[in-house]
């Protein structure tokens, strides 16, 4: 069966081709993912829909077409997700470190609420001070987060990069996606026997 799988593939050279030169290569910018989103929704639809009446030709090309799109979005989007993540994370992490280390955030919050007394008590019997700090450290890191943003878009491409690699090492690259297919449709085919 994969040998008829290369058999189709080999017949139809010109459609290939013309996939190839829009799913070349993994795009290091996250927001060309974006742009795919909507054409993996709509071969998803078109898989759901009509993909019982392909024959095995059209089926080969319909699942390349939708692993290379697959891959094309899953790199960056889950680049982008780890490496803000992280970011995001270690800006958080380093705030509430300095404002605890420091004594600050909370203790501030509560000497600003002196001008009026019923939100100091309120802070002072219903917010536990870690609370607190962690509310300031969220407000310190929306207030920073331009800065997290640029550092996640300069940093998303080495992620990605990392993440591709892992991907090749674990046969799951760009360059395995023709023996993916085969294994995908033979299976497919097996069932149906």
């Amino acid at each position: 069966t994969r040998q008829n799988i290369q058999l189709g593939a080999s017949e139809q050279q010109e459609p290939a081709e013309e996939e190839e030169k829009t799913t070349s290569k993994i795009d290091s910018d996250p927001r060309k993912a974006l742009e795919q989103i909507g054409s993996l929704f709509q071969q998803v639809v078109e898989i759901v829909t009509e993909g019982n009446t392909w024959d095995a030709v059209t089926l080969e090309r319909k699942t390349e077409t939708f692993l290379r799109t697959y891959v094309n979005v899953f790199v960056p989007g889950m680049g982008y997700v780890i490496t803000s993540t992280g970011v995001y994370l270690g800006t958080f992490a380093l705030i509430s470190a300095v404002l605890t280390v420091s004594g600050r955030g909370y203790n501030d919050l509560l000497a600003a609420a002196d001008v009026f007394q019923p939100l100091q008590q309120f802070l002072q019997t219903h917010v536990d001070p870690t609370w607190g700090t962690i509310g300031i450290s969220l407000v310190g890191l929306e207030l920073v987060s331009p800065a997290v943003l640029a550092v996640t878009l300069a940093l998303t491409p080495q992620t990605m990069e990392k993440l591709q690699s892992k991907l090749n090492e674990w046969g799951y690259g760009e360059a395995d996606l023709d023996a993916r297919v085969a294994e995908l449709l033979g299976k497919e085919m097996k069932e149906d026997s």
